[in-house]
């Protein structure tokens, strides 16, 4: 081989090291871009679940604090309906008390 011909050899060998090389780096550019688009696309779905979660966390606050609300007041009214009860039963015992009494005389 001539000087020539090693020096053309090695030219043409780092030319074609070189368009590989920009070869590979154009498709590393490309998957980069393809993989910020779906890295922007996910955060989008990320916040917007996160919206929905605290959405749906708000209203099942808003309806448990409803329930417990309603449920303090059954157990008020079953308080009171027991506090009746026991009243009623000790006026039943008083008239009865009260009607044996007259009977006896």
């Amino acid at each position: 081989m001539f000087p020539s011909q090693t020096s053309d050899e090695f030219k043409r060998t780092l030319e074609s090291k070189v368009k590989a090389a920009e070869q590979q780096v154009a498709q590393y550019k490309s998957q980069a871009s393809t993989l910020q688009a779906l890295n922007q696309d996910l955060n989008a779905t990320r916040a917007k679940i996160a919206r929905e979660a605290e959405s749906q966390t708000r209203s099942l606050q808003d309806m448990l604090s409803k329930v417990r609300a309603e449920l303090d007041e059954a157990l008020k009214k079953a308080q009171t309906s027991a506090a009746a009860e026991m009243t009623a039963k000790e006026e039943l015992k008083e008239q009865a008390f009260l009607a044996k009494e007259v009977i006896a005389l």
